[in-house]
């Protein structure tokens, strides 16, 4: 054991020999000198604290990426969910809007017209029509009395009367019931089919084929109603203002 202490003095003193360490001298300094031993121990806690930095950085880096990646698809997530939502929210809307009906779109014009008839008694007698019928009622009474000749002959001289009643022109939605009462009844026929007869103003006057609105004058002034051939044969003679 003394001269291992002999040897170690030495060494730490340096009092080396001409021969080098032998591995025995190096076994001798980690086992007996207490310097070298403490540096030993410290480069191993530093160490340690090295692993355990780099350890702890790694699983912090390794949360963190989770943490993101949870965070990305939770992201998505919520914008998927946000989409959802949407569509449904449309899909409901959609529900909600009443969409018009085609066919009833391409009858409307006669629905008007019906609606107009019903607002008048003397009218609305002509047609059939009442507001007792279901609108499917009225729709093919109203096209069934526009088929015949009859009706046509009542609403002329209904509204011819009013015109001589009232000293008046025939109104804008009278002379339009009359054309669309004449276009549906030639739908039902063939042949013989009616038309309504114009006069433009500035005419001469022809008691033979135009009727006055007004007792005197030559010239036309205003077509008060239409009249209303069958085949180029006047059934009514169109009602017309006239002055000197």
């Amino acid at each position: 054991m003394k001269s291992n202490d002999d040897r170690l003095e030495k060494i730490k003193h340096g009092n080396f020999f001409a021969e080098k360490l032998t591995y025995d001298d190096l076994c001798l300094i980690l086992s007996q000198d207490s310097k070298i031993q403490s540096l030993i121990r410290q480069c191993a806690l530093n160490n340690q604290e090295l692993n355990s930095t780099g350890n702890q950085s790694i699983k912090t880096s390794k949360v963190e990426n989770v943490t993101e990646t949870e965070r990305v698809v939770d992201f998505e997530k919520l914008i998927a969910v946000e989409k959802i939502v949407e569509v449904e929210k449309v899909i409901e809307v959609d529900k909600l809007i009443v969409k018009p009906d085609p066919i009833r779109a391409e009858l409307s014009l006669l629905f008007l017209t019906i609606k107009t008839l019903l607002e008048d008694s003397e009218l609305s007698l002509i047609f059939r029509l009442n507001s007792r019928m279901s609108e499917s009622q009225q729709l093919t009474t109203f096209i069934i009395q526009c088929a015949l000749f009859i009706t046509l002959e009542q609403l002329w001289e209904t509204i011819v009367r009013r015109c001589k009643a009232d000293a008046r022109c025939a109104t804008a939605a009278e002379k339009a019931l009359a054309i669309q009462v004449v276009s549906l009844h030639n739908q039902s026929y063939v042949n013989d089919k009616y038309s309504v007869v114009d006069v433009p103003s500035g005419d001469d006057f022809d008691y033979e084929n135009h009727q006055r609105l007004n007792s005197r004058g030559d010239i036309v002034t205003e077509l008060a109603f239409y009249g209303l051939n069958k085949e180029q044969q006047i059934e009514y003679k169109p009602l017309v203002e006239t002055k000197s």
